[in-house]
């Protein structure tokens, strides 16, 4: 997966989307994709969502939402309907620093961070509305004056367990850790990727063995193979391969992923499919994916960065998985690098920008970030059929906040800081 920085520290904001399901495979042959570096700021001329529009909820479901606010709250997390500005979960902190905010594939607990002198990391259970930490980090004598960082956080697909590394800043040592939904913690030396059976981790880089957190045992298996693959994304029933600069390949989660002859080169080479490739026009530039996502059997959305004959900018693209390879044409890419797709409605119909609301450009970089400066970025809801502004509306909707802290940003851990949406 690339990494691309568009760090531009965001305040005081406003709309969006998020969905999550699982997916049934249908194998075919062929294919491939890569990476995209980074480039020139753009300005964009998108709107700014008209403040007396009714919010009415859109693409079906509900659209929750959570982050990092001050206000009459004092310091906290705000959980609630980003449609309606209903407030259902406030969660007091020491202080309003923004962390990552992780939702399980169900939509009933989140993953979050509050830095004190050491970084806490708690599971938030909505039904409960109760939070539990499931440690301090860095642990017992390690140096509070550094704070760390929680990193690459994947949900088990039945959302039993929960799996991420910290990385700490002093010493540079990762540790990873899972913990149960219900905030059971450990620590563990195994892979980065879940199995389908959402109980075993795997590593495509480092060694052979997989390790079940259940039974807390090792297991040999040959997953390394994967590496040469350039896979990135885990899906239940497919990997998600970048091979190639004009394609997307993936490959079905092998049945018998367990036996070692699953992995063997020949079996995977023969089982690889084009997912998506770009239009001639645009064949001889580059494709990077940020976000894989499930819409139903027969859908998956594309989220990345492509690179067109002048600038790059961002793309998001439904695939029909019965009618292969999704073409990804120049009408799904977005005008400007600083509209930044992040996530597609359950109805398929819908999908969230972040876009930049000043006039002038919103450079990736600003000079002024350590120096907490504000930068004003929203969050829109457009349909694919080209609609701007499907539904206007903004965190000013949830009463007593004065200030969110939501930081857009484009790096291999995710788009987001301070703030994330699940649509269920």
């Amino acid at each position: 997966m690339r990494t691309k920085i568009l760090p531009l520290l965001v305040a005081l904001i406003l709309t969006a989307c998020s969905s999550s399901q699982s997916l049934t495979p249908s194998s075919r042959p062929n294919s491939q994709p890569t990476p995209a570096p980074a480039a020139a700021p753009l300005t964009t001329n998108t709107p700014v969502p008209s403040p007396t529009a009714t919010p009415v909820p859109i693409g079906g479901g509900q659209l929750l939402v959570a982050f990092y606010a001050s206000g009459s709250c004092g310091a906290c997390i705000i959980v609630g309907n980003f449609f309606t500005g209903e407030v259902f979960h406030t969660i007091p902190l020491s202080n309003p620093q923004m962390g990552k905010i992780f939702w399980s594939p169900d939509g009933n607990n989140f993953l979050y961070t509050e830095i004190t002198s050491r970084m806490n990391v708690f599971m938030f259970n909505l039904s409960t509305g109760q939070a539990k930490k499931l440690g301090d980090f860095p642990p017992s004598g390690g140096t509070p004056e550094f704070t760390n960082a929680l990193k690459y956080v994947s949900w088990s697909y039945d959302g039993e367990y929960v799996r991420f590394n910290v990385y700490h800043e002093d010493s540079k040592v990762r540790t990873s850790y899972y913990a149960t939904k219900d905030g059971t913690l450990n620590s563990y030396s195994g892979g980065d990727h879940w199995f389908p059976d959402s109980r075993t981790l795997f590593s495509i880089y480092k060694g052979f063995d997989s390790y079940n957190v259940e039974t807390k045992t090792s297991a040999p298996t040959f997953t390394a193979v994967l590496e040469k693959f350039k896979a990135t994304y885990f899906l239940k029933n497919w990997i998600i391969l970048e091979r190639e600069n004009t394609k997307v390949s993936a490959i079905p989660f092998p049945e018998g992923w367990s036996n070692d002859d699953a992995w063997l080169d020949n079996t995977l080479y023969s089982q690889m499919f084009t997912l998506a490739e770009l239009t001639p026009e645009i064949s001889n530039r580059k494709i990077s994916l940020d976000i894989v996502q499930p819409i139903d059997e027969n859908r998956i959305a594309l989220i990345g960065s492509v690179y067109t004959s002048s600038q790059w900018g961002y793309f998001v693209k439904l695939v029909d998985l019965q009618n292969l390879p999704a073409i990804i044409t120049l009408d799904d890419t977005l005008p400007a690098t600083a509209d930044t797709p992040l996530i597609v409605s359950p109805d398929g119909n819908f999908y969230v920008k972040a876009y930049c609301t000043f006039t002038e450009a919103c450079p990736h970089f600003d000079a002024n970030f350590e120096k907490m400066i504000t930068r004003a970025w929203g969050f829109l809801v457009v349909s694919f059929n080209g609609e701007e502004q499907a539904l206007p509306a903004d965190l000013s909707q949830f009463k007593g906040v004065t200030k969110a802290y939501i930081n857009v940003i484009n790096t291999s851990v995710g788009l987001l800081d301070g703030i994330a949406f699940y649509w269920k």
